[in-house]
């Protein structure tokens, strides 16, 4: 957020600009094209700004910092208006378009400037409306586009989750392949936990020295070789929902190495039940009234 004095009796605008990711790689000159064009209309307008209000946050949900601070600044009547590229930029959700909306009723905002348009507070509130509700139906589509086109690349039967340790995004393709660099680790490690002579802390160690590094390029922690050796996505399948999907991407390890690993690692999983006292008859009979089976038990030894 940028503050900028001015003495002028020129009305008291502030200028609003927001982009949608959170990484500072990702629409990296957006905000400052938005605040270009903003200062170029607040020039032929004859606008002060006042100050220049900038975050880099979704408004698909309420709670965006920058945008509250700034609604508190209109509620106590500082500004007289918001400058803003798009009105899709102040809200993309129900509550933040009602507040916006409410305040520009009430004249706390005396007028919202966009690229394209002016909004007043005399004006047909169904025209604001209308572009928040397309703004919000926007984000509602765009959900539904994101789960349909997931689902799809399950049924394909391409893992569309972040890549795990062994793989690589092929950005052509779209689909996780195998990393040459980390692949071997991978297979190495369940080799040798499936041993049985090391434990989570003494493999991280081990492969460490060995030259193992995580995706940030960082020494391995003991927690992300113990999510990696419970992982089937090694072995050709995935976990998606809760639920086990056939993969297409090259697997580095077998499942029976997989399940070797696995019984180390959860032994109550395979652990069968032991029964000191079977009976030879247990399970075979009923009782008479409510149809139950019976079973066998000790009692003062007998």
């Amino acid at each position: 957020m940028e503050t900028i004095k001015t003495k002028t009796n020129k009305p008291k605008f502030i200028i609003y600009a927001r982009k949608s990711s959170e990484d500072n790689s990702k629409q990296v000159h957006s905000i400052d094209a938005q605040i270009f064009v903003m200062k170029d209309i607040a020039k032929h307008e004859g606008i002060e700004i006042m100050e220049i209000f900038q975050e880099s946050k979704s408004a698909k949900e309420p709670g965006r910092p920058v945008f509250n601070k700034m609604i508190e600044q209109f509620k106590k009547n500082k500004y007289d208006g918001i400058l803003c590229w798009k009105i899709d930029r102040l809200a993309r959700n129900p509550v933040d378009a009602g507040i916006v909306q409410w305040l520009l009723q009430k004249n706390s905002i005396q007028q919202i400037i966009t690229s394209d348009r002016k909004y007043n507070p005399e004006d047909n509130v169904i025209i604001a409306s209308v572009e928040f509700g397309m703004s919000n139906q926007y984000i509602l589509d765009l959900s539904k586009n994101v789960k349909r086109g997931l689902a799809e690349k399950v049924r394909r039967g391409e893992y569309p989750g972040p890549v795990p340790l062994g793989y690589l995004r092929d950005f052509k393709t779209k689909k996780i392949v195998l990393d040459p660099d980390k692949a071997h680790y991978i297979k190495r490690a369940y080799q040798l936990y499936s041993t049985g002579l090391y434990s989570i802390d003494q493999l991280t160690e081990k492969l460490n020295n060995e030259g193992l590094r995580s995706l940030h390029n960082q020494r391995v922690q003991p927690s992300i070789i113990g999510r990696m050796l419970n992982n089937p996505i090694y072995y050709g399948w995935f976990e998606w929902k809760g639920q086990l999907c056939p993969g297409k991407h090259s697997p580095i390890i077998s499942k029976d190495i997989f399940d070797k690993v696995d019984e180390i690692m959860f032994p109550q999983r395979v652990m069968k039940r032991r029964d000191k006292n079977k009976s030879t008859f247990r399970g075979l009979l009923r009782c008479r009234e409510c149809g139950l089976k019976t079973t066998a038990e000790a009692r003062k030894g007998h």
